[in-house]
């Protein structure tokens, strides 16, 4: 018998739901968008909101994601002490 390796067996043998695939297509169109929109330039949450036409809480989900996965770093605070600017992590 063939000695197979971990990772082959789960993924012949789990199969992961449509639902988990739709919302990793759905975020990963989401992250897209966030990405085009800051570009260059460096935004604030309620800038990337604008851009993208989402609400300032569901675009500081995706971007604290973004954050944390290493796509985004925060660069300094706008003039009121409110909100971070964040561009793309070279």
């Amino acid at each position: 018998m063939e000695k197979k390796e971990t990772f082959k067996i789960k993924r012949e043998t789990h199969t992961v739901s449509q639902r988990v695939k739709d919302e990793l297509k759905a975020f990963n169109q989401i992250r897209r968008k966030i990405l085009e929109a800051i570009g260059e330039e460096e935004l604030n949450i309620p800038d990337i909101a604008d851009k993208i036409d989402m609400s300032k809480e569901e675009t500081m989900y995706y971007v604290m994601s973004l954050v944390k996965f290493n796509k985004l770093q925060a660069t300094a605070m706008d003039d009121m002490d409110e909100y971070y600017f964040y561009k793309i992590k070279e």
